[in-house]
Parts: C-alpha cells; sequence; structure tokens
C-alpha cells in the first residue's frame, strides 16, 4: 500500500501543477520539471497497473475546452508530440517511426518547441483566414 499512497500523492501534485498552470495562469514549476514528475507516473503506473485511474493526469492533455467559439472540422488530423530532451531521445523517435512505416531515411525539419498551444493555421491568398487549436481531434474551436 505504500506504493499506492506514492501513486496518489504524485497524481494530486500533478493535478495541482495543472490547476496552477491552466486555471490560475500562475505555474510553481518548470514545464520540465512538471513532464519529469508526469514521466515518473507514467512509469510508475505501467509497473503498478492494479492502481490505474481514470482521472490520473497521464489520462488528458491539455485542459478543457471553452464552449463560447464556433467549431469547425480540421483538414488532417493534429496529433500529439512526443516531449524529447535528448538526441538519444529523437533518435529512439525516428526508429519508431521508420518501424511503423516500413521505410528507412526519413527526412525531416526540426525546430525547437515553444511552450505555448498547438494551432493550425489556413490561409487564403497570402491572407490568415483560420486558426484552430488541437481540441478534440477532429472538431475544434475557432
Amino acid at each position: 500500500m505504500e506504493m499506492l499512497k506514492y501513486i496518489e500523492d504524485l497524481r494530486d501534485k500533478l493535478h495541482r501543477h495543472n490547476y496552477l498552470y491552466y486555471v490560475k495562469d500562475n505555474p510553481e514549476i518548470s514545464d520540465f520539471e512538471f513532464d519529469q514528475l508526469l514521466n515518473e507516473l507514467v512509469l510508475l503506473e505501467k509497473e503498478y497497473p492494479q492502481f490505474f485511474d481514470l482521472n490520473s493526469p497521464t489520462q488528458r492533455v491539455g485542459s478543457s475546452l471553452s464552449n463560447s467559439f464556433e467549431t469547425y472540422n480540421h483538414k488532417y488530423r493534429m496529433y500529439s508530440l512526443e516531449n524529447s530532451y535528448s538526441k538519444q531521445d529523437v533518435l529512439k523517435w525516428n526508429e519508431r517511426l521508420e518501424k511503423n512505416l516500413s521505410q528507412k531515411n526519413l527526412s525531416f525539419s526540426c525546430e525547437l518547441k515553444l511552450d505555448g498551444v498547438s494551432v493550425s493555421l489556413s490561409y487564403e491568398k497570402g491572407f490568415l483566414v483560420r486558426g484552430l487549436t488541437r481540441g478534440m481531434v477532429y472538431k475544434v474551436m475557432m
């Protein structure tokens, strides 16, 4: 039961930091520190599946959506990205991608991720006409 208590405390800590970040807009820890705690929880939940909890921070992405905007469908699905903190993380990701696609020697354009929002921007004749968040993958708010 010690491990269950540790996992529950870790979940509570992550829920608190999610609240501070998304609701209060006043984080107390860096995104890196949050990701480290979340990764620890992911590993513990894999190791102790008997302690699974549907309300765990590992079971959700982002915050709840506002219903004050018009909804649109994405032209293409927006996927979540995994975090990487080292060259080794990127190389492992590339190996998984090559395996899943059954293709080698893929080319990439990589940029540093700035914290913020995932967004899909649509332009017509050089003018921005729509900006969509990832939302619920297909149907989103504008």
